[in-house]
C-alpha cells in the first residue's frame, strides 16, 4: 500500500516537473529534441 502511494506520488511530481520544464523551454523557443541537443552541446 505504501509502495503504491509512493509510486503515484513520484509519478505526479515527475509530470508536474515535466510540465514546468516544457513551459520554460517553450518560452525560449526550444520545441524539439534537436533543439535541446543544440543547447547541451553548445558549450562543448
Amino acid at each position: 500500500m505504501i509502495r503504491l502511494y509512493r509510486q503515484e506520488k513520484e509519478e505526479r511530481e515527475f509530470f508536474e516537473l515535466q510540465g514546468k520544464v516544457a513551459q520554460t523551454f517553450g518560452k525560449k523557443g526550444v520545441f524539439t529534441e534537436e533543439d535541446v541537443e543544440k543547447i547541451i552541446f553548445e558549450g562543448r
